[in-house]
């Protein structure tokens, strides 16, 4: 099944899957976790009838509890908590097709990301081995400067220097709450053209929440008129990334995004078929609201009385 999913994902380059090609592909997947997974299958129970035309989400609280994967695994990625303190695990047979799936996400990008000068304030590989987030990292920029540390959090004196005397355009992947550490010195840099800074990661945390478009005018300010600002979303318990277009976030073709129990504005719990989760689970239910218009997905974050979770909150429990 790895094969398949990797070569569909690798047909994606060249022309744009047809409903009916993403639908075969996707009843062909869930047929096999429903044999490999056993846990899914019990989720699922009985084999029904309907089992190629519907889809069995799995709520994320149960990747706290209970392990989805087709035998034994290779790679472990685990959440940043919650504010409880609770966190999700995903277990993967290998990191090949995750792997894939992030440089083929970035690759579909209507602009240019300088990934060759890549300063990070995201959780890095090497300190934090079951970050999601900082694999990605990595895979996309495996000589990507950290100014992130578990003891000291955001380094800001060395990036800020870094920013400041960089000659070429420059990638800064940064949290949300890892970038209001970086800007609140009120140093600035005019980074050079074609700079771009990734933000992702929710923008309230244990102790403190900013409001996104006042972080956002900031950065805008502080790292120059030359940077373009980008929103990533993902999370542990997927494969893929949605990445903000500059109209609103997208989904590359294998991640089908859904909502459910929408309001009358359309607005809703959001869902995800992720065809890059061959070896644990495809669909995932979160604990996010959202709502899917012509290909574009807004985020109304966590549903009301749901606990923050995600990797900002790394921001806090660090330094």
């Amino acid at each position: 099944m790895k094969a398949e999913i990797g070569a569909f994902l690798h047909s994606c380059d060249h022309k744009e899957p047809t409903q009916e090609e993403i639908r075969s592909i996707t009843s062909k997947l869930l047929e096999w976790q429903y044999e490999n997974i056993a846990t899914y299958r019990r989720f699922i129970g009985p084999k029904p009838s309907e089992l190629h035309t519907k889809h069995y989400p799995i709520p994320t609280p149960l990747f706290t509890r209970f392990r989805f994967c087709a035998g034994a695994h290779t790679t472990h990625f685990r959440t940043s908590g919650t504010t409880s303190g609770t966190r999700g695990n995903h277990f993967m047979p290998d990191a090949d097709i995750y792997a894939l799936a992030v440089k083929k996400g970035v690759d579909r990008l209507p602009f240019p990301i300088p990934l060759e000068n890549t300063f990070s304030l995201c959780p890095n590989a090497a300190e934090f081995p079951d970050s999601s987030l900082g694999h990605m990292i990595q895979i996309l920029s495996p000589q990507a400067k950290s100014f992130f540390s578990k003891k000291d959090g955001v380094l800001d004196e060395p990036c800020w220097e870094a920013l400041q005397t960089a000659k070429t355009p420059v990638f800064l992947a940064s949290t949300a709450l890892a970038l209001a550490d970086l800007l609140k010195s009120g140093k600035t840099a005019k980074l050079p053209t074609g700079s771009v800074l990734m933000i992702t990661g929710g923008y309230k945390g244990q102790f403190r929440s900013i409001p996104e478009s006042t972080l956002h005018d900031a950065a805008k300010q502080q790292l120059g008129p030359n940077t373009r600002l980008v929103r990533e979303y993902g999370m542990t318990e997927l494969s893929s990334q949605l990445w903000d277009w500059g109209e609103g976030y997208r989904a590359p073709p294998w991640l089908k995004v859904y909502t459910q129990f929408d309001d009358a504005n359309g607005v809703g719990q959001l869902c995800f078929v992720d065809l890059a989760n061959w070896g644990s689970c495809m669909a995932i239910e979160t604990q996010d609201m959202g709502r899917v218009r012509d290909g574009i997905v807004e985020l109304f974050g966590r549903i009301p009385g749901m606990k923050a979770r995600g990797c900002s909150l790394v921001v806090e429990e660090s330094g």
